[in-house]
């Protein structure tokens, strides 16, 4: 008799969004890293995030978008609350499309 172990893995289908500079997602948070935050909308984040050089990284949660920085690909945990997106090329994250 043989064990079966099965594993679900869901793959996240990054949208894209300020003409082509930014991936985002709803439902999800890159943890730690925050380098700055300001008050502001979720359709505003990602454009926060291309204006600061530095922020390679976001998330959007209760009113204010929060600046990221991690150069590597950073693993997005699941967050209902949340909406997350990077910048291409600024850090290794893998799009995963």
């Amino acid at each position: 008799m043989a064990a079966v172990c099965m594993t679900t893995v869901s793959a996240r289908f990054w949208q894209v969004g300020d003409n082509g500079l930014v991936r985002w997602d709803y439902n999800c948070h890159f943890v730690g890293n925050v380098i700055d935050n300001k008050p502001s909308s979720g359709e505003q984040c990602g454009g926060i995030c291309i204006s600061n050089s530095q922020c390679t990284h976001f998330t959007h949660a209760n009113g204010y978008c929060y600046l990221k920085r991690h150069t590597g690909n950073w693993r997005e945990t699941d967050d209902t609350a949340n909406t997350c997106g990077f910048i291409p090329g600024r850090s290794a994250q893998n799009e995963r499309k």
